[in-house]
């Protein structure tokens, strides 16, 4: 995977992608893709839980070998850097 593009598309009902959570390592594990809509999609967690996922701006993505890794942007401002949220990688069965 390349571009957001190509992750929306990967983002299809059933499949299932390893979410690595950088901030908190208890909510890291596979989900399962449960709903896909135009601005976000539907994750559903090993306990069971729904989790949503709200695309950010494409600037906010960066695709490594495979895995799609989403910052939160830098804010000048205030003199906070970009940062490493959440790491995603397509599992396949």
């Amino acid at each position: 995977m390349k571009t957001l593009a190509e992750f929306k598309r990967a983002l299809k009902v059933g499949s299932v992608w390893n979410c690595i959570h950088v901030l908190n390592e208890n909510r890291s594990g596979d989900r399962i893709v449960v709903k896909v809509q135009a601005n976000s999609v539907c994750f559903l967690t090993q306990d069971g839980t729904n989790s949503w996922l709200n695309f950010p701006r494409a600037s906010e993505y960066e695709f490594d070998n495979g895995y799609v890794k989403i910052y939160a942007p830098a804010c000048e401002l205030n003199d906070i850097p970009r940062r490493l949220l959440l790491t995603y990688k397509q599992v396949e069965l």
